[in-house]
């Protein structure tokens, strides 16, 4: 008696009695603790899912509301879902065996790729074309990167265009265009209207329609291209140069034709058949 009194001092009171207990009121923890985590993985755990989802929706929880089925008389529109698009299945399988059935099912995409392009194995392929003609002399790839003028050329357009000298003494040269007269850039100072060159036709162009093709045999194969320096001299003709103010030059339709033909190398391999 004793040791029970003694095992249990914190529920008595100072007179001796032990206090009444207080009860939660009813719903109390429905509302409150019985939705929590904690108590929903014990109710899981104890009396299942269909419990849990019960008591969900007593405690008003969207989450546990049933979802509505669309019915004849529920009111609502109900939309069919759309069917999915299916090969059908002769049209699948004999695709795959069309796939079987190629000559270039078997091959790696590489030599695929080869195949298609009318090569096969064992086959030589075509060598790259040359950079050099047969006397050694470099030949033009067909890009604008070493037409570049030089400062003779430049000093000789504008020793054909009309000039004059300005109120600082600086040699000014009339725009072809709009006949402004301007000096040279290194006389404007920077980002100052001044007079350029620039070339009447469209400068690649003007270099095919005034460079030979040159032909020399490489082994048993005949090249063709065009020399470096005809094509610097056809791009440096005099008669295919005028003097522009910078405005009129930015002003000009840059979309020529020339622009198609940046990319396109003039030497090529001759096929035997093709001459007698």
């Amino acid at each position: 008696m004793r040791a029970h009194e003694t095992a249990r001092p914190a529920d008595r009171t100072t007179s001796g009695r032990v206090p009444a207990r207080t009860r939660a009121p009813a719903g109390a923890g429905t509302a409150a603790g019985a939705t929590s985590p904690q108590a929903l993985l014990a109710l899981q755990g104890t009396a299942g899912n269909a419990a849990v989802v019960q008591l969900l929706r007593q405690a008003g929880r969207p989450q546990a509301q049933e979802q509505h089925q669309h019915g004849a008389g529920c009111g609502h529109q109900h939309t069919e879902q759309p069917q999915v698009q299916r090969v059908p299945a002769d049209e699948s399988r004999s695709r795959r065996q069309a796939a079987i059935n190629s000559p270039f099912s078997h091959t790696p995409r590489s030599e695929r790729l080869q195949q298609q392009g009318g090569y096969t194995r064992g086959q030589d392929r075509e060598p790259p074309v040359p950079v050099q003609d047969d006397q050694g002399r470099a030949l033009w790839n067909g890009t604008r990167r070493n037409l570049n003028f030089r400062e003779e050329d430049i000093t000789a357009t504008l020793r054909r265009t009309p000039s004059q000298t300005n109120a600082s003494g600086a040699q000014t040269y009339a725009c072809t265009n709009c006949g402004t007269y301007l000096p040279q850039q290194r006389d404007a100072g920077p980002r100052q209207p001044h007079i350029q060159v620039d070339h009447i036709n469209p400068i690649l162009r003007y270099v095919y329609d005034h460079t030979d093709t040159q032909r020399w045999t490489v082994g048993d194969r005949t090249a063709e291209g065009m020399l470096l320096a005809d094509a610097q001299a056809a791009a440096r003709d005099q008669r295919n140069l005028r003097a522009l103010c910078n405005s009129c030059n930015a002003g000009r339709n840059s979309t020529v034709s020339s622009r198609d033909m940046d990319t396109s190398n003039p030497t090529r391999w001759i096929r035997p058949n093709m001459y007698g």
